[in-house]
C-alpha cells in the first residue's frame, strides 16, 4: 500500500485477497507466487513499457485513495467495533 500511496507501480503476487480490490494490468502487475522468472518478466516490463508503468502507478494511486487510504480504513473499523459493541 505504501507504494501505491507514493504513486508508484506495484508488482503482487496473484492471489484471491489481491484481485478483491486490484485488477492486474490496470492499477497493479501480477506474477505467479513463487516463479522467480514471471516475477522478472514483470519488473522487465515495467522498467520497458515507461506508459505502462505510469498507468499503473497512477492507477494503483487512485484505487489506494479510494479504497486504502488510512482514515476510510479508521472509520471503517470504529464503525464495526461500534456495532459490535451495542
Amino acid at each position: 500500500y505504501e507504494a501505491m500511496a507514493c504513486k508508484k507501480a506495484v508488482i503482487s503476487a496473484d492471489t484471491t485477497a489481491i484481485r478483491e480490490l486490484f485488477t492486474d494490468g490496470k492499477d497493479i502487475l501480477l506474477c505467479r507466487a513463487g516463479d522467480p522468472q514471471n516475477l522478472a518478466d514483470k519488473i522487465i516490463k515495467l522498467k520497458t513499457e515507461t506508459a505502462l508503468r505510469r498507468s499503473v502507478a497512477e492507477a494503483g494511486y487512485n484505487t489506494f485513495k479510494k479504497v486504502c487510504d488510512y482514515s476510510k480504513r479508521t472509520k471503517q473499523l470504529s464503525s464495526i467495533i461500534l456495532e459490535i459493541t451495542k
